[in-house]
C-alpha cells in the first residue's frame, strides 16, 4: 500500500531501505504523512498504549501472538482490506462504515461527545471521521482548514481550540434544547455539547404520531454522575431507567407504546457537575397484543374506562354481595407492552375500604392508588399490594407499571371493596 506525503509517494514497509530518516519522534521529509521518524526509521504514527481511533495507518491483531501489527496505510477506499470499511483521509487507515454516519458539511457539524474523540469532516464523503493523531501540522496530510493542536495531540479545525466539555457552562431546570417534535421511524436527534449543574435537571419532550421503538445512547466524558428516567403520557410514571458514569457509553432500547407525549429527565446527583451528549434514534415498535386495550386507550386517567366500564365489556369480572364488591380483571386480558401503563377507574360514592393486588406475572410491577393529579398510596417493592381506606366520595384509579424490564407481561388484577358502616 501506499501513501501520500504532499504529492510523494513512499512505500510504508519498515525494512524497505527509502524508509530511513534522521531523527527521533519527529515528522521528517523522508517520511510520509501518516509516519514519524523514530530511531532512524520512519514507522506509522500511532498509540503505544492499545488501539486507538485515531491512530494512523491500517492495523491489525495476529491471532497468535496477540500483537498489532501495522499493514501500511490506505490512499483509496479499495485499499482497505475487509468489506463494509472505507478509508480515512485523515488517518491512512480503514474505518467501519455502520460506526461513522453523521454527514456533515463543515469541520464544526461534527463537534461531539463522541466515545472515539474528535471527528472531522471528510470532504468527498460528507461524513465524520476520528481525527489523526499528530505531532506537527505535517500529519494532518495537507487536509484542508485543520492544523495539529499540541494540546490535544490532534489534527483539529484550524478555526477552534480543541473541544473541552468538561469546561462548559453548566445549565438546568429547562430543556436546553429545541423539544424534539414527531418522533418518525427512522429518524434520530443529537443533543450535544450539554452540561449539567450538580442537583439539577434536563427535560427532553418527545412526541410521536405512533407507536415507536427508541435507542438512547448517552457519552458522559466528564464527572457527571446522572440517572435519565422516561416518563410515561402522565408524565409522572417511569417507563425506564438508566444511570450514567464517567467515560461510560450507555445504550438503552425502550418502547414508547403510543402516540402522544413523552419525557426524558437527565438528573445529575448532587455532588457533580459535567457534560454529556445524548443521541435518540427511533424505528417501528415491535407488535404487541393487549385485548383490554383494542378499542380503548388506558395509559392515562383521561381516556382510561372505569371498572363498571370494563366489567360491561366482559374484560373485567365484578360482582356484589350486600357491601362488599370483588373484581378480577385476568391476565388473558390485560398485558403491559413494553413502555407501557395500564389505569383502571373506580367510582367510589361513600367511605371505603380498598384491596388490590396483583397476580399471575413475571418481572417487577408496581400499582399506585391516586386522585387527579394526587398519588394517595404506591404498593412496595417486589409485593404490588395496595391497601387503603377512601374517606370522600369522587372518581379514583389504580395506575399499574413496570419498575424495570420491557418484555409483554401478562397479569392478573384482582380487587376488593367494603363499604365502611
Amino acid at each position: 500500500m501506499v501513501a501520500c506525503n504532499n504529492g510523494r509517494s513512499t512505500n510504508n514497509n519498515n525494512n524497505d531501505p527509502t524508509s530511513e530518516c534522521e531523527g527521533n519522534n519527529v515528522a521528517n521529509p523522508a517520511c510520509n504523512c501518516h509516519e514519524v521518524c523514530s530511531n532512524g526509521r520512519c514507522i506509522v504514527l500511532a498509540s503505544t498504549q492499545g488501539q486507538s481511533h485515531h491512530d494512523h495507518g491500517i492495523w491489525r491483531i495476529n491471532s497468535f501472538t496477540r500483537a498489532r501489527e501495522n499493514l501500511g496505510v490506505c490512499e483509496h477506499d479499495t485499499d482497505c482490506p475487509l468489506l463494509g470499511t472505507r478509508c480515512n483521509p485523515f488517518t491512512g487507515g480503514c474505518v467501519d462504515l455502520t460506526q461513522y454516519t453523521t454527514s456533515c458539511v463543515q469541520h464544526a457539524d461534527c463537534y461531539t461527545l463522541s466515545p472515539e474523540g474528535p471527528l472531522l469532516c471528510e470532504s468527498q464523503s460528507h461524513t465524520c471521521l476520528p481525527a489523526g493523531m499528530c505531532l506537527s501540522s505535517e500529519h494532518c496530510c495537507g487536509q484542508t482548514g485543520t492544523t495539529c493542536h499540541a494540546d490535544a495531540g490532534m489534527c483539529l479545525d484550524v478555526n477552534n481550540q480543541p473541544f473541552n466539555p468538561c469546561t462548559l457552562p453548566c445549565t438546568g431546570g429547562q430543556t436546553p434544547a429545541t423539544p424534539w417534535e414527531d418522533i418518525g421511524t427512522g429518524t434520530s436527534r443529537t443533543w450535544s455539547d450539554l452540561r449539567l449543574c450538580a442537583g439539577a435537571h434536563h427535560d427532553f419532550v418527545l412526541r410521536t404520531e405512533q407507536a415507536q421503538q427508541i435507542t438512547l445512547e448517552t457519552m458522559v466524558p466528564c464527572d457527571l454522575r446522572a440517572d435519565l428516567t422516561v416518563f410515561s403520557q402522565d408524565a409522572s410514571t417511569p417507563i425506564a431507567r438508566a444511570q450514567f458514569a464517567p467515560g461510560t457509553p450507555i445504550r438503552t432500547i425502550l418502547a414508547l407504546p403510543a402516540a402522544g407525549t413523552y419525557v426524558m429527565r437527565m438528573v445529575a446527583s448532587d455532588e457533580h457537575s459535567g457534560g454529556y451528549q445524548l443521541k435518540v434514534t427511533s424505528e417501528a415498535a415491535p407488535a404487541c397484543d393487549d385485548p383490554s386495550e383494542a378499542n380503548q386507550r388506558n395509559d392515562t386517567r383521561d381516556e382510561a374506562p372505569t371498572l363498571a366500564q370494563l366489567a360491561s365489556q366482559n374484560l373485567c369480572e365484578q360482582q356484589w354481595v350486600g357491601t362488599q364488591m370483588t373484581a378480577r380483571c385476568s391476565g388473558t386480558q390485560f398485558v403491559l407492552c413494553p413502555g407501557d401503563v395500564d389505569v383502571v377507574m373506580l367510582d367510589i360514592n361513600t367511605a371505603t375500604t380498598l384491596h388490590a393486588e396483583l397476580v399471575g406475572f413475571l418481572g417487577d410491577l408496581r400499582m399506585q392508588f391516586f386522585q387527579d393529579e394526587n398519588m394517595i398510596k404506591e404498593s412496595a417493592p417486589g409485593t404490588p399490594m395496595i391497601n387503603t381506606t377512601i374517606s370522600s366520595s369522587g372518581r379514583y384509579g389504580l395506575r399499574i407499571f413496570r419498575a424495570s424490564g420491557q418484555q409483554r407481561t401478562p397479569y392478573t388484577l384482582k380487587m376488593e371493596t367494603t363499604v365502611e358502616n
